[in-house]
């Protein structure tokens, strides 16, 4: 049997991968499709991230509880099959449409990520944690280093070619985890229980901050996850290998980032004060991005906020240190909800706030939705610090 946690790994690495090896060409693929400029493309992706995350929204705390209930394994592998799903139609797409009904069906039982959390968390320690979280977002960066770099140069070739790799390499790990895989979460909760962790969470509120704290900083991500692509294409003017390049990068400091520095820094200083310096270094790197566009501010942005990312898994071990091991598998649902939410609010409006601010009809500001983030940020902080003051007084 595997290591459920170098599964895990394998899992985010498999998932970040076809990530990468997509997001490069997204820009050409819709352009295809559609036949469209980049402005119009730019919103269209606005409407396909916001229709994943109406259905991810309502449908990954669902899948929290049931795998709460029976097992994480089986609905972990349900949801690696429809992401496959996802990108093979994504490829074999022959008008807008094709679009929609991929995301849809990867956002009803897409959850791969707050299971994923869910079955770190029931394998990891409290002294471990933060770091296992740490070393599956470090295996996110991996698959994004090795992605993005392929994803561009495969799809100067053909911009399908990375969706139809992507799916193939989803199918073949959800295969492995089918048959080599064993089950983390041992102890099924009953109905009862579950319907009490419900109530557990609704009733904490620093969790309740912390959730929110997660919601902004997810929006503000919006804008380089939406956005990034179609900025580096229209303002920088970059090949879809120089963006998978650019994607490279932020992946190479990701790794760094969450599978060396979160665990020093954790243990160094603490949680808190890790999210906050990694909060305060995103506000930075956001700053750059909204006012520079030399290239050489723009790297140094980048790397910036790649750096920063090691705040995000500490939050969520913040949050994961609140709450019974029996309650979080919901928790990380609403986790996942969160993000879902993110991208209903933050893809629409970092899409269509770059779409107006980049093209030649009025005032032209494309580094807006850097602007945007960067207020997000601020906020997020505000909330992080206030819910930590709160559980202190618990």
């Amino acid at each position: 049997m595997l290591n459920p946690l170098f599964f895990l790994c394998a899992v985010f690495f498999v998932n970040s991968l076809a990530l990468g090896l997509s997001t490069p060409v997204l820009p050409s693929l819709i352009e295809q499709v559609s036949n469209c400029s980049t402005s119009e493309a730019t919103k269209i992706a606005g409407y396909i991230f916001l229709t994943f995350a109406v259905f991810q929204l309502f449908c990954a705390p669902m899948w929290g509880t049931i795998s709460d209930r029976y097992g994480r394994k089986r609905i972990l592998i349900l949801a690696i099959v429809f992401t496959a799903v996802d990108y093979f139609l994504m490829a074999s797409a022959t008008s807008s449409l094709w679009f929609y009904i991929a995301k849809s069906l990867s956002g009803i039982f897409g959850a791969v990520f707050a299971i994923g959390y869910a079955a770190a968390g029931d394998v990891s320690t409290e002294e471990t944690r933060a770091k296992n979280f740490g070393l599956i977002g470090a295996a996110f960066g991996v698959g994004l280093v090795f992605g993005s770099g392929l994803g561009g140069l495969l799809g100067d070739i053909n911009v399908t070619l990375p969706y139809f790799l992507a799916s193939v390499l989803l199918i073949l790990v959800a295969l492995v985890g089918l048959f080599f895989l064993k089950e983390t979460r041992n102890t099924p909760m009953l109905a009862e229980q579950s319907e009490k962790s419900l109530r557990v969470i609704l009733e904490n509120k620093p969790i309740l901050l912390l959730l929110l704290a997660a919601l902004l900083v997810q929006i503000a991500n919006q804008s380089y996850a939406t956005v990034w692509p179609f900025y580096a294409r229209m303002v920088m003017g970059w090949t879809n290998s120089e963006i998978g390049y650019s994607l490279s990068l932020y992946g190479i400091i990701t790794i760094f980032a969450n599978g060396y520095l979160v665990g020093k820094a954790s243990n160094s200083i603490g949680e808190r004060a890790t999210t906050i310096l990694g909060l305060c270094l995103r506000m930075l790197g956001l700053v750059l991005l909204s006012f520079f566009l030399k290239l050489e501010w723009v790297i140094l942005a980048l790397a910036l906020v790649a750096l920063s990312s090691f705040a995000f898994p500490v939050l969520q071990s913040t949050m994961t240190s609140l709450i019974k091991p029996a309650y979080r598998g919901q928790l990380q649902g609403f986790v996942s909800s969160t993000f879902s939410l993110s991208v209903m609010i933050g893809a629409p409006m970092m899409a269509f706030s770059f779409a107006h601010f980049s093209d030649d009809s009025g005032v032209y500001f494309p580094g807006i939705v850097f602007l945007i983030s960067l207020i997000l940020t601020i906020a997020t902080l505000l909330l992080y610090t206030t819910a930590l003051t709160l559980r202190k007084d618990r």
